[in-house]
């Protein structure tokens, strides 16, 4: 199934193919082992990170990724949520197995406290972004999937264009959302 969107390359139409057999809605394995950087809560919570502090810091990363001209043609989701005993953990993670990206992360989502990245297990953690070859995808509810957005001042405040879709789960291989033309 397709579907056409403008997005932030001036207006070009952007036509993407996806495998669930419903637009906009990508299939995830969260099965999958991945790259896993850990953040004790405690330290975050003192500096009053939140969630805000959390999809910003991720949304900045990815902007950045855009900028890199090595890495910049990737496809992943970036996963978070708690971890660990007692969800002491916020952890971020990711599915390549790329050092190259993981020293990116390392240098974009350094923190004192920070640990990792680890190949972990991911099954506990929620897909949130999507980074696709330069579009970042935000996996909402609070969207309506297929809608395009600037991520303002009524958000994250980052002013980057926001793919928004939503994901089904899936005991087989994870199938994303592919540009077929744009």
């Amino acid at each position: 199934m397709t579907n056409e969107n403008n997005s932030e390359t001036g207006g070009r139409a952007h036509t993407w193919e996806f495998p669930s057999g419903e637009e906009h809605v990508d299939l995830i394995n969260l099965a999958d082992d991945g790259r896993v950087f850990l953040f004790p809560w405690e330290p975050l919570d003192a500096e009053g990170f939140g969630t805000y502090g959390l999809h910003r810091m991720i949304l900045l990363a990815l902007d950045e990724l855009r900028q890199d001209e090595k890495l910049r043609d990737r496809a992943f989701t970036v996963l978070a949520g708690d971890y660990g005993p007692n969800n002491f953990y916020l952890a971020i993670g990711y599915a390549p197995r790329d050092l190259d990206l993981a020293r990116f992360f390392v240098e974009q989502w350094k923190k004192r406290y920070m640990d990792g990245p680890y190949q972990r297990d991911m099954s506990s953690l929620t897909p949130v972004y999507r980074y696709d070859h330069g579009h970042i995808i935000e996996y909402t509810e609070d969207r309506e999937r297929g809608t395009v957005h600037v991520d303002g001042e009524d958000d994250y405040e980052t002013g980057l264009t926001l793919h928004v879709r939503d994901y089904e789960l899936t005991d087989g291989k994870s199938k994303y959302g592919r540009l077929v033309e744009g």
